[in-house]
């Protein structure tokens, strides 16, 4: 699991901004994540960053935590 690139990873965030952008009316007006964005989330294994490597996922440092606090359109398109 922890072979997966950084490119890869922002890759498949990046291909799932237009379907999430076209979603957001109507996630607003459920005041909660569609859960079409929420299964394609796990299926892009884009959850892997938050567990730990130990656990088999991508474990993400501090600096990388970081980048999450910045708005995902930022964390999207980080290089």
């Amino acid at each position: 699991m922890n072979s997966r690139s950084h490119d890869e990873i922002v890759g498949r965030a990046r291909d799932l901004v237009p379907t999430i952008a076209a979603r957001a009316e109507e996630t607003e007006r459920l005041r909660a994540p569609h859960d079409d964005t929420i299964r394609e989330l796990i299926d892009a294994e884009l959850f892997s960053i938050l567990v730990p490597k130990r656990w088999g996922g991508l474990g993400l440092d501090e600096q990388q935590r970081a980048i999450l606090r910045i708005t995902p359109e930022k964390v999207f398109f980080q290089e």
